[in-house]
């Protein structure tokens, strides 16, 4: 399923532009990368090796509709018929021009949220 990502550094520093810049006007999508979850996973295997279950393959969305739902009660067939394998992205550009948000990579994001997650003892 793709998926879009931010870090929440930047979402902090598009409310704060938001709030200060006279000329902001209107709603701004706040969006740093249109991604999927095997990118992130192999950024985080990329970064942090193979000691964590880090997904390495797509289930074909076949698959996805029948097994989905055993495991997932919210994971719907209708939410797979209309989500898996659908070309999703969002324009980021409003936020770019008019509140000058610089968006962090994909990959420092992420890296740096796993990061925390293990310095914190959650993973």
């Amino acid at each position: 399923m793709p998926i879009s990502a931010v870090d929440v550094r930047d979402v902090a520093d598009a409310h704060l532009a938001a709030a200060f810049l006279p000329t902001a006007k209107g709603r701004h999508i706040t969006s740093g990368s249109n991604s999927n979850l095997i990118e992130i996973a192999n950024i985080l295997r990329e970064h942090f090796g193979d000691g964590y279950p880090f997904p390495r393959r797509v289930l074909p969305k076949a698959m996805v509709w029948l097994v989905g739902p055993l495991f997932n009660k919210g994971l719907t067939r209708e939410i797979v018929s209309k989500n898996v394998s659908i070309p999703f992205a969002v324009d980021n550009s409003k936020s770019i021009a008019e509140l000058g948000i610089s968006y962090r990579p994909l990959k420092t994001s992420v890296t740096d949220m796993f990061q925390q997650l293990l310095d914190n003892g959650i993973v």
